[in-house]
């Protein structure tokens, strides 16, 4: 048995069904939410029309990325530096008095505790 599935495109406005290569399907947003409309070339040609009356003088938006909420790396605990630079400048190495201390410095002072 063989089943055949025909779609038919109707307009939302007039009801009016669309042949297929005929009319359109407008995607558009107001406000906070999208829509869809399926509608014949005139209605369609009108709608550009009496939107752009408004989109003419209207400020474009630009799309926003939502936000995140924060790094995606978690951060390790802060370590107290104050002994690791104590003991870098006893040793001799430079190390500044605040700031980041190198990866250097760091890798020696935890070889030697």
């Amino acid at each position: 048995m063989a089943k055949q599935t025909i779609t038919r495109i109707i307009s939302d406005l007039s009801g009016e069904v669309l042949e297929e290569g005929q009319g359109e399907t407008i995607a558009f947003g107001f406000g906070k939410k999208s829509y869809t409309i399926d509608l014949t070339q005139s209605e369609a040609d009108e709608f550009r029309k009496t939107i752009h009356k408004y989109s003419s003088v209207a400020t474009e938006e630009v799309a926003r990325l939502p936000r995140t909420s924060g790094s995606s790396a978690p951060k390790s605990p802060k370590e107290d530096l104050t002994p690791i630079r104590e003991w870098a400048k006893s040793q001799g190495l430079k190390v500044s008095d605040r700031g980041r201390v190198s990866a250097e410095v760091m890798s020696a002072y935890h070889a030697a505790h």
